[in-house]
């Protein structure tokens, strides 16, 4: 998405899609640029290949989604679980020849979350416009 996406939205004609992309910006549910892009590229996405609401879930899509609801749960659980919040005030003065590769790899988890973050944006940002159509 660019500006030229956005700019389809506001060009096109049709007022509902104007007036729903409005709303939720107001309503902060389009407050970072991977909030904007999921909502504009879930509105110019063809209604077709957007499931409607109601409509059955096939097995495989249904057990992705429960198979991320658990693993993000389980990190959830897994960092508040071993999070001391007094740990962060030693931290910075611990010296160890690891701290190179635990930085490493907490970039590494970062940027996996981020892709699962972005989906699941984008995931809710088709479920509001499918919402929005249904209406």
């Amino acid at each position: 998405m660019n500006v030229m996406s956005l700019d389809l939205i506001y060009a096109n004609p049709d007022q509902p899609r104007r007036e729903f992309s409005e709303r939720k910006l107001e309503e902060g549910r389009a407050g970072t640029y991977n909030k904007l892009r999921a909502l504009v590229n879930s509105l110019l996405v063809a209604q077709g290949r957007q499931t409607a609401i109601g409509q059955e879930m096939s097995a495989d899509h249904k057990a992705v989604g429960e198979r991320y609801d658990r693993m993000i749960e389980r990190l959830a659980g897994f960092i508040r679980s071993s999070f001391n919040p007094d740990d962060l005030k030693i931290l910075p003065r611990v010296v160890t020849s690891s701290l190179d590769v635990n930085i490493q790899r907490l970039d590494l988890i970062a940027g996996e979350l981020h892709k699962i973050k972005k989906a699941l944006i984008q995931a809710q940002a088709a479920r509001d416009a499918a919402g929005k159509e249904a209406a």
